[in-house]
């Protein structure tokens, strides 16, 4: 009996095979996984059934949509491992450096024990390393308390924990149910406070992927912001159990809500932005400052070795000693000058999606034939090494195409009037041999059923944009899951098991990648290859 890992699941329909696969290849390591189906459709375990131990994998069916916090808490409920791991449904593990750190784990009895994280960005190709774990967390040790290390609080990902389910047990370590989001620094805190034993670990085991349509990528609500404020005033309160709210400890606290707050949230430029029209957002903007007028900030903090490395850094961002004046204007409520200091409302990211819906497009195309020109367009290029299997780069495309339609009233043409790319399965060989897989052409299924599949997902796909943008409910909605079901049919007919070698292909480099700079070598590699393999021969042609 060892590990339960614990995945709440909503419709990461294209990745969570990947995920089961590198939690199965823990073998005698994992005790079960347990896949908390909160979607609130039929789940199917077939997709697993070819895999070694597959007989591990248990499924519970939320009877509601509770969102990732509340499904972490059931799974924990049903959980029987000695350690319990939360591991999103779009990310995976890393065979060996995860042994090892469940045996640090076991070796040291720890309660609770640190996993530095790999941060995957599809569209660069690259395993960076999760900076603030680099700067702070990424050695061995034992034997410690918070106060030992109380760097340990600023990885706030629930992720990054390998947690002794007897301690959670015994300290009634479940997640707070009222945060629906901006649960993790809280839990954090928590169990930290809580343990007598910890151990951090100094390899990579863990691979977040940083895709849109994630949650630490999607628009925030009022409700989130809601979320926020909770999430502040509860983990004040319970640090304030501990420390007097002028120490270090407390401070450095303070100093780190502070710089993610001006630095990295959009909270105060959304609210203040529509503060005169929304009520809402201006009573958040109340409860905000409320809040933290409770806790006076001691600028000294600002000298703390642990702030100064967690602080932001780079063109454009707030440096640590903009937090005194910027805490007053908070504090103060002097909106418009705050407003000005952070720079204004955030405007929209720029990016290769930000063009797809204009009208002139949407005139001649349909929308999924927008979405593949425009891939086609990034995949041939020199500057994009831009390589995601298609359906994720779909999915992402799709649903920011729709927010911008939605605040542009954009109308979205579905008509037919364009012709699929002759070069589709062209640039997917291409795709595929960026990874090393071999795609073989005509494809095993044949043209003409290809063909059909293709036509049944850009069928979905125009469906699915036209129901999100214009919000009619009237008829069968096809759902962001349904189109990437649909792709996902098409691509193995298309390139035969070519994406198979390329999910291999990416564990093994997330693997290599854990043993040193992982940013610096798999970007070498990638461009390496990119340059070599396609850019060079084309040239020359």
């Amino acid at each position: 009996m060892t590990l339960s890992v614990i995945i709440p699941y909503f419709d990461e329909t294209i990745f969570i095979r990947q995920t089961v696969a590198s939690c199965l290849a823990l073998e005698d390591h994992l005790h079960e996984i347990i896949i908390v189906n909160d979607g609130l459709r039929p789940f199917d375990t077939s997709q697993f059934s070819n895999l070694f131990g597959h007989q591990k994998l248990q499924v519970i069916h939320n009877k509601r949509n509770l969102g990732p916090t509340l499904s972490r808490n059931e799974g924990l409920r049903k959980a029987s491992g000695q350690y319990v791991m939360f591991l999103d449904a779009d990310d995976f593990l890393i065979r060996d450096t995860m042994i090892e750190a469940i045996d640090l784990a076991r070796e040291s009895q720890a309660d609770v024990t640190h996993l530095p994280t790999l941060s995957y960005r599809p569209q660069f190709g690259a395993w960076e390393r999760f900076e603030r774990d680099h700067q702070l967390l990424a050695n061995r040790r034992s034997g410690l308390k918070i106060d030992d290390a109380p760097e340990l609080r600023y990885t706030v990902a629930t992720w990054s924990w390998l947690l002794n389910r007897e301690f959670l047990l015994e300290n009634e370590l479940l997640f707070d149910e009222q945060q629906v989001r901006y649960a993790d620094h809280l839990y954090a805190v928590r169990i930290l406070q809580a343990a007598d034993r910890i151990s951090t670990f100094d390899k990579y085991p863990h691979v977040w992927r940083r895709r849109g349509e994630s949650m630490s990528t999607s628009p925030e609500s009022s409700k989130d912001y809601r979320n926020l404020i909770g999430s502040v005033s509860k983990t004040a309160a319970l640090l304030a159990r501990y420390y007097d709210v002028a120490s270090k400890d407390f401070q450095r606290d303070l100093g780190f809500f502070l710089l993610r707050l001006f630095a990295q949230w959009t909270m105060l430029q959304h609210c203040i932005a529509a503060r005169s029209s929304e009520p809402e957002k201006a009573q958040l903007l109340k409860e905000l400052a409320s809040e933290v007028r409770q806790y006076p900030f001691d600028k000294k903090i600002l000298q703390d070795p642990i702030l100064k490395k967690i602080a932001p850094s780079g063109s454009g961002s707030i440096t640590l000693a903009q937090i005194p004046h910027l805490h007053a204007l908070l504090v103060d409520e002097e909106w418009e000058k705050l407003a000005a200091a952070l720079g204004g409302p955030p405007t929209q990211t720029a990016n290769h999606t930000s063009a797809i819906l204009s009208s002139d497009r949407l005139g001649d195309n349909s929308p999924a034939l927008c979405f593949w020109l425009e891939y086609s367009k990034l995949l041939n290029s020199e500057q994009g090494f831009e390589h995601r299997l298609f359906s994720e780069y779909l999915l992402d495309v799709m649903s920011h195409a729709c927010r911008i339609a939605r605040d542009t009233g954009v109308t979205v043409d579905t008509g037919q009037t364009g012709e699929w790319p002759r070069n589709m399965h062209t640039d997917l060989a291409k795709l595929a041999r960026r990874f090393d897989a071999v795609a073989h052409f005509p494809p095993q299924a044949g043209w003409d059923n290809v063909q059909q599949l293709c036509e049944h997902a850009i069928d979905l796909t125009n469906q699915h944009v036209t129901t999100a943008v214009r919000g009619d409910t009237q008829g069968a909605v096809v759902r962001r899951a349904d189109v990437l079901d649909a792709w996902r049919a098409w691509e193995p007919a298309t390139l035969g098991d070519a994406l198979t070698q390329i999910a291999s292909t990416v564990l093994r480099r997330g693997a290599e990648a854990s043993l040193g700079d992982a940013n610096w070598q798999a970007q070498r590699t990638l461009k390496s290859r990119i340059r070599t393999r396609l850019i060079e021969p084309l040239k020359a042609n």
